[in-house]
C-alpha cells in the first residue's frame, strides 16, 4: 500500500511531505454520555463523534533539500524535498493567516478539512536534519457567525416589539385614564349652576359649555367646583359629576 501525505493550501499551493513518518495517530473520541433513569436503569445517551484528530512525527532531510544530492531510501519517489525553512514558512503562514488545510493520504483513505493545531520542530545532533512534529484537527464548517446575527436580530427586534406594545400600552392607558379635575382645568359643565357650594340660589342651567375650573371646594359640600368662563368670568358653583375635563 503506497501512502503519500499531501497537504494543500488555498487551493494553489500542494506539497507532498518528503518522509512518511513511522507512525500515525488518527483519533476521534464518542461523546457519549452514560445517565440512571429510575426504572430503566443506566442508559447510554448517543451524541455526534468528536472531530478527528490526526498527529504525527518526521524529518525534512537536509541533504536531500534544494534539489541537490542523492535521494536516501526513506524520501518518497514523488516528493519534492524544499529546504526546512521552506517548511517552516509554509505552516507558520498557514497559522498566522488563520485559515485551513485540506489533508490527503492516499493509502488510508483520509481526506479532510483541517485546522493546524500545532506545528513544533528542532534539530538534533549529530545529523542537521529538522525534525518536526504536527497535529490536525478536523475542521467542520458551521454557522455559527450568521447563527449569533440571527439571534441578536431576533433578540432586537423582540425587545422592540416588547416596547413598541409597551409604548401602545401605556398610551392606550393614558387614552382611557379620566383627566384628573383641578384648579385651571378645561371641563364640559351639564348641569345646573348654584351661587355657593351648599347648594344655594340655583340658576342657570349649563349644557356642555366650556369652562374653566376656578376653585375646588371640600368634597363633602354639595357643589364643590366652581367654574368660570375662559376668560375669567364667574359662573357658579356645579356637583363634580357635571363636570368632564377636556
Amino acid at each position: 500500500m503506497e501512502i503519500n501525505i499531501w497537504l494543500e493550501y488555498r487551493n494553489d499551493q500542494k506539497i507532498m511531505l518528503p518522509v512518511n513518518p513511522s507512525e500515525l495517530t488518527v483519533t476521534r473520541e464518542g461523546r457519549n454520555d452514560t445517565v440512571d433513569i429510575v426504572a430503566m436503569g443506566e442508559t447510554n445517551l448517543l451524541k455526534t463523534p468528536s472531530l478527528k484528530e490526526i498527529e504525527f512525527e518526521s524529518f525534512i532531510p537536509v541533504q536531500n533539500s534544494g534539489g541537490s544530492g542523492g535521494r536516501g531510501g526513506y524520501v518518497e519517489e514523488k516528493a519534492t524535498v524544499y529546504t526546512p525553512k521552506f517548511y517552516i514558512d509554509f505552516f507558520e503562514a498557514v497559522q498566522n493567516q488563520k485559515e485551513t488545510l485540506r489533508l490527503v493520504i492516499t493509502g488510508l483513505d483520509i481526506n479532510l478539512e483541517v485546522a493546524l493545531e500545532s506545528f513544533e520542530y528542532s534539530w538534533e545532533a549529530p545529523d542537521e536534519d529538522m525534525h518536526y512534529s504536527l497535529s490536525f484537527k478536523e475542521y467542520r464548517q458551521n454557522d455559527i457567525k450568521t447563527e449569533v446575527i440571527k439571534q441578536l436580530t431576533t433578540a432586537i427586534n423582540s425587545n422592540n416589539a416588547t416596547k413598541t406594545a409597551t409604548s401602545s400600552q401605556n398610551t392606550t392607558t393614558r387614552q382611557n385614564t379620566p383627566k384628573k379635575l383641578c384648579v385651571g382645568s378645561k371641563v364640559k359643565v351639564n348641569g345646573q349652576l348654584h351661587r355657593d357650594s351648599y347648594g344655594g340660589g340655583p340658576g342657570y342651567v349649563e349644557k356642555n359649555e366650556t369652562r374653566k375650573v376656578s376653585i375646588l371646594a371640600d368634597e363633602s359640600r354639595p357643589r364643590p367646583v366652581h367654574v368660570t368662563t375662559l376668560d375669567g368670568g364667574a359662573r357658579g358653583w356645579v356637583k363634580r359629576s357635571e363636570c368632564e375635563v377636556i
